[in-house]
């Protein structure tokens, strides 16, 4: 707990204007957003070819999409929190790490069963990536304009699935539905190397 004459860490850039250091921070967050916005709708843009070539049904993708989702669920409740002990800009790198490390073994899926395996430890990853993007962009903007920039970064989510769609309609035509966790497993993969 702060002492009476201690400022709280906020007040450090509530009276500057906006750094470079600051911006870049900002930046990344805003792309862990977009990253998690295509990676989570990865499976979705993938999942009529995927269809197509292992001759399934489309319900049986259900629980595929499901999966993501649950790991997510918990990847938000329990790797949140753990950030707060080993700082929030290790969790992202970590769990950005595992999404592109995930995305890039889901091609080698065989069965429904493996694709939901892998989706969900995928799912775990992106849920951590959200809330420490969120809270970090918090930390890094000055309170008299902190909402409106970490309403810029949260936007970057939806800009993710968009650019996922325009991703998967490039890639899935001359190398199958895998070219679309190929695609999503670089940009991670880069993002993460960038932020270490």
């Amino acid at each position: 707990m702060a002492s009476p004459t201690q400022e709280p860490a906020f007040s450090l850039f509530d009276n500057r204007p906006v750094a470079p250091i600051q911006w870049r921070a900002l930046g990344l967050c805003a792309l862990c957003m977009v990253i998690d916005g295509l990676d989570v709708q990865a499976m979705a843009y993938a999942a009529p070819a995927l269809i197509k070539a292992w001759g399934a049904n489309r319900s049986v993708l259900g629980p595929v999409f499901g999966a993501g989702l649950l790991g997510m669920f918990v990847g938000s409740l329990v790797l949140a929190g753990f950030a707060d002990k080993i700082g929030r800009r290790p969790m992202l790198i970590a769990a950005t790490a595992w999404v592109a490390l995930c995305m890039t073994v889901t091609p080698f899926a065989s069965s429904i069963g493996q694709l939901i395996g892998i989706r969900f430890a995928a799912g775990i990853g992106m849920g951590a990536i959200v809330p420490n993007a969120m809270a970090l962009a918090g930390e890094y903007s000055p309170a008299r304009i902190r909402v409106s920039l970490m309403m810029a970064v949260s936007s970057g989510y939806i800009l993710g699935g968009v650019l996922g769609g325009g991703i998967a309609a490039v890639v899935i035509a001359p190398f199958g539905w895998s070219g679309v966790f190929y695609a999503g497993a670089l940009l991670t993969a880069l993002l993460s190397l960038s932020m270490f």
